[in-house]
């Protein structure tokens, strides 16, 4: 079967929704992840309906939108871990009793190297998925155009 035989018999409507969950994956990185939460209804939504060269497509996009969401999540708990630290040190100089003021704390004693430790692992973490995210939403948008398959193992 011919790339031109192939695209006949994929609908466009469903080759289309996939193409705009791609994007919605993709754009998810620069709006917070609420695209990606559209991105994944739909996919879920459109999943058991639509031919098996687009079904593919449609579980590939599911898979991205869960190993994104939870490098998020780590990345997430990190940066509030590094938030609390700092702000539960703070809290304990400002409860001293040698107190004196908001301006005399200094960032060096609020922050120490396990504030520093989990701030650098919110960024790698938040970095990590940024990169799969824009890595595997074209990848797979690049092969939905090319007609070629999403090929996954069996679970």
């Amino acid at each position: 079967m011919t790339a031109i035989d192939q695209a006949a018999t994929v609908p466009e409507v469903d080759r289309n929704l996939a193409f705009l969950t791609y994007a919605l994956l993709f754009f998810s990185i620069f709006f917070a992840g609420v695209p990606a939460l559209i991105a994944v209804a739909i996919a879920y939504a459109r999943r058991k309906e639509a031919d098996p060269f687009v079904r593919g497509h449609h579980s590939f996009q599911i898979w991205i939108f869960w190993v994104g969401f939870t490098l998020a999540l780590f990345a997430g708990a990190a940066g509030l871990s590094a938030v609390m630290m700092a702000a539960g040190e703070a809290i304990r100089q400002a409860s001293a009793e040698n107190w004196q003021g908001w301006r005399a704390l200094r960032v060096a004693d609020i922050v120490g190297p396990a504030t520093l430790t989990f701030g650098a692992l919110f960024v790698v973490l938040a970095v990590c998925a940024a990169v799969w995210l824009a890595t595997t939403s074209i990848y797979g948008f690049v092969r939905l155009a090319s007609l070629r398959p999403m090929r996954q193992t069996r679970r």
